[in-house]
Parts: structure tokens; C-alpha cells; sequence
């Protein structure tokens, strides 16, 4: 991966946005250089007080949709290290960034300054490529981690279910063993309540409806590219889409019954998508089209109006992609800042 003493994000396009269908053009282009084009990372979250944070080579770059300012949160080129994974942690202050040493760092981002360290992946709910998931309150710092080794393969995708109240959320997660299992922490920590073994690769992509918490999509990678729909509650496969490519991210709208997913390689050429499905007609009512690598970065704005993608390729795009009958809300404004992302 190539390093940089500085990155920058540039502003590309951008164009006014009008009630109606979803967009099939993007809303903004941004330059991303040293993106990973990497199947196995997750280096983009957005989070509820609309701060965009994005993974670069060694770096994480904090973006405020709002005002346009940029933060640059942290560099781990002296330690020899690169980031692997960022998430927002509930409340939108503080973000855990992993990296390819295993190790967890959670920044408060108000002054970014580092509030603490872990070593394998032990804090909150992670996964990683020994196989393992870890589950720690970080608000018990005498608390001991535990492990499970349930997959067979690099753990590369973990979803908690939608809820306020995160004691009653399930955990769902996605391996390079092809399996998807689902956790209940309350009843047991040591053994998932479900497990799903339909796929026949690896499975990142996962995204619970937001309207239904007992609804859980998954989609497979290159030899499978299936979406599978499961009901968590009797634990049965309940729908499939072919979608004839590599799966990378799935989300569902928040305003309707579509579900967006992002697609790498494909044997029917139809790759590099982002496709946006009417659930459960399993018709594609609109595919986004731009990007000239793998789809293998999402994130969604907290009033689910517009999403970000990211690619190998070097770029993000923005857009509006759902079907929402009125796109009179403040992302319009927030998104046309033509300023540097540094």
C-alpha cells in the first residue's frame, strides 16, 4: 500500500438534487487516495452527529458534513502499522479504528486525543482474521474479554441488530468459512443461537431491516453472490436473490422497503455495481453505475437520505439513491461545501 505525507480528498462535481426516484448519478465525487481495494476491510462510518470517518493508508481523516471541516484524527506509519477498520461507537464521539496488528484504539474525536489501547481486538464486539470474536464494555475496564471460536475462517463482517437498547440487540456475523451466525449474549456467550451455511463464500455483507429487528440479510462473495434474507426468530432462510457477482455491502433504506447493495467481481460482467433492489419483488428498480473497481466500501448518513461508496479505484461517490417522496431535507446543503478534505 502506498504512503503519503498528505492526503486529500477533492471535490469533483456536485449538483443541486430534486424530489423523486432515487439518483443514479452521483451527488459528489471524491478523490480517496490510498483507498484499499480490500474486501475484508471496513474503513468508512458515518456517524449520528454526521461525521463521516474514512481510512486512508496508514491515516483516518474525519470529514463534518455539516461545515465542511476536516480532522486529521491519526497516522500509524510510525508504528509500521495500517488501518483495517473504523466504527462509531453508540453516541458519535469516540471511534474505534482498527488496525492490521490486531490491535483497537478508541479516540475521542471532540479532541482527538487516544483514550485507550487493546491488543487482540478486545474491546466491544470485534473480529478478526484468527478466527475469533471479542465482546467487552469499555466501561468495565477490569472486565476480561472472551473469545469464541465458532468460524473456521477470518471473521470479516459484524452487524448488531437495530435497538435503542443494545442488552436486547443480536450480534450477526459473517466469516471466510461462508457461514453467518447469530449471537444472543444474554443466554450464552460461548455458542451463537443460529447458524447459516447456505453461502459458499466468504460473507461480509450483512444488514438488518430496520423496520423488522428479526430480519437479517446476508450476501455471499465471488463463488456464491447471493443475498439470503433469514428470519432470526425461527431461524430459517426465508429468501434468496442471484444477484451473478461478488457481494461487498448491503444496507436498507430507512424510508422504504429497498435494500442497496454493492457488488465487486462477476462472471456475467456486471461488476463494480451499486444496485438498489425492490424488496421482496427481487427486481433491481435502479443500479449506480461509476466506479472502476470493487464497491467495497459503504456507509449510510444518519437520516438515511444519501450514502457513500467507497472503491479501489480511489474515489468516493455520494448519492441519493433510495425512493423517498420528499428529499427536501438538509443533506443538500451540507454536501456542497467545495473545500479540501486534508
Amino acid at each position: 500500500m502506498a504512503s503519503r505525507d498528505t492526503y486529500e480528498l477533492l471535490m469533483h462535481s456536485s449538483r443541486d438534487q430534486r424530489p423523486g426516484k432515487g439518483d443514479v448519478t452521483p451527488t459528489r465525487i471524491l478523490d480517496a487516495p490510498d483507498l484499499a481495494d480490500d474486501f475484508y476491510l471496513n474503513l468508512m462510518d458515518w456517524s449520528t452527529l454526521n461525521v463521516l470517518a474514512v481510512g486512508l493508508g496508514t491515516s483516518v481523516y474525519l470529514w463534518n458534513v455539516q461545515t465542511a471541516a476536516v480532522n486529521h484524527l491519526c497516522n500509524m506509519a510510525d508504528s509500521g502499522d495500517s488501518i483495517t477498520a473504523v466504527s462509531w461507537v453508540r453516541g458519535g464521539y469516540n471511534l474505534v479504528v482498527g488496525t492490521a496488528s490486531g490491535r483497537l484504539h478508541i479516540y475521542d474525536t471532540l479532541s482527538c486525543q487516544l483514550l485507550r489501547t487493546y491488543g487482540k481486538h478486545d474491546v466491544i464486539s470485534s473480529g478478526g482474521g484468527d478466527c475469533l470474536i471479542y465482546h467487552r464494555d469499555i466501561r468495565e475496564a477490569g472486565r476480561r474479554p472472551f473469545g469464541s471460536g465458532s468460524h473456521q475462517g477470518e471473521v470479516c463482517g459484524l452487524k448488531w441488530s437495530p435497538t435503542k437498547d443494545i442488552s436486547t440487540a443480536y450480534l450477526a456475523s459473517g466469516g471466510n468459512d461462508n457461514k453467518v451466525l447469530v449471537w444472543d449474549l444474554r443466554a450464552n456467550k460461548t455458542s451463537p443461537l443460529w447458524r447459516f451455511r447456505s453461502h459458499t463464500a466468504a460473507v461480509k455483507a450483512l444488514a438488518w431491516d430496520p423496520r423488522e429487528s428479526s430480519v437479517l440479510a446476508s450476501g455471499g462473495g465471488t463463488r456464491d453472490g447471493y443475498i439470503r434474507v433469514w428470519n432470526t426468530k425461527r431461524g430459517s432462510m426465508v429468501d434468496e436473490i442471484d444477484t451473478g457477482s461478488q457481494v461487498c455491502n448491503m444496507v436498507w433504506s430507512m424510508h422504504s422497503t429497498e435494500l442497496l447493495s454493492t457488488h465487486g467481481f462477476s462472471s456475467s460482467g456486471k461488476q463494480n455495481l451499486v444496485r438498489i433492489w425492490d424488496y421482496p419483488k427481487h427486481a433491481t428498480v435502479r443500479s449506480l453505475n461509476g466506479h472502476k473497481n470493487r464497491v467495497v466500501h459503504l456507509a449510510m448518513s444518519p437520516d438515511g437520505s444519501t450514502v457513500v461508496t467507497g472503491s479501489g479505484d480511489e474515489t468516493l461517490r455520494f448519492w441519493r439513491p433510495f425512493d423517498v417522496a420528499d428529499r427536501r431535507t438538509t443533506m443538500r446543503s451540507e454536501l456542497d461545501h467545495g473545500r479540501l478534505i486534508r
